[in-house]
């Protein structure tokens, strides 16, 4: 059987405007969620979890690996689109500038990367993981729109459609070769 990786979507954040959001905490109810993920992940027998710098990725990341019991660590590379100066944009603004990022991934949208450079960054930190841990099934606690975009890139996906459909968590299983998606 060819070798397979997991990328985890965050569960639900306590969103605030006014504040970056790589800052946000989970919810209550997200870290609620976290617990239900966690079991529905553990036939797949993932031996580590790999999360990104975002606070709801670790956050995610450690609730699902004290439950399943996993080593966790974080990587670079995993996090959001950077859009780090980018703060109080209403949920339609938002939907709007993330519906174009994703239709237009070669063009400066908003915030500080294009689509195309959060994939590639995130192409390479999945390599690099999978590299460092040959032997491992590994588990990537990551963001929507990156998730997306990255998915997007190996696969033949509408990427609006898909980023569209994305729950709080979720997840998508991958071969680790093609990084083609898996049902």
């Amino acid at each position: 059987m060819d070798r397979q990786f997991i990328l985890i979507r965050h569960s639900l954040p306590h969103i605030d405007t006014n504040s970056p959001s790589h800052t946000w905490p989970l919810t209550q109810e997200g870290r609620d969620r976290s617990v239900l993920l966690a079991e529905q992940l553990r036939p797949h027998h993932l031996t580590r979890l790999i999360t990104s710098s975002e606070s709801k990725a670790q956050e995610t990341g450690h609730i699902i690996a004290q439950i399943v019991g996993l080593p966790v660590s974080i990587a670079p590379g995993l996090q959001e689109h950077d859009r780090r100066n980018v703060t109080g944009l209403d949920n339609t603004t938002f939907r709007t500038l993330v519906t174009r990022l994703l239709a237009s991934p070669d063009e400066l949208v908003f915030g500080l990367e294009t689509g195309s450079q959060v994939s590639q960054r995130f192409t390479q930190a999945i390599q690099s993981s999978l590299a460092q841990y040959p032997h491992e099934t590994l588990g990537f606690v990551t963001h929507g729109t990156a998730l997306t975009l990255f998915i997007a890139a190996h696969n033949s996906i509408n990427p609006v459609n898909f980023w569209q459909q994305l729950a709080l968590p979720c997840y998508f299983r991958l071969n680790a070769a093609t990084f083609a998606l898996l049902t």
